[in-house]
């Protein structure tokens, strides 16, 4: 995903919960990815929304 579809999706909550939904429980090389571009763009509204879901599934990945 880049950098303007994932802004994109932080302005339209149906687009928002699939987004966290994927960081929930996609693939971890897809969330990696995802987080590359989140950390991008640290200054869009829903930032520490999402860093909390990242450090949640970043944190269960490690203890696995």
């Amino acid at each position: 995903m880049n950098k303007r579809e994932f802004i994109g999706n932080l302005f339209c909550s149906v687009r928002l919960n699939e987004l966290k939904n994927k960081i929930k429980y996609a693939p971890m090389d897809y969330v990696l990815n995802l987080y590359e571009v989140h950390k991008s763009c640290n200054r869009h509204v829903r930032f520490m929304e999402l860093q909390k879901l990242f450090d949640e599934r970043l944190n269960n990945e490690k203890l696995s």
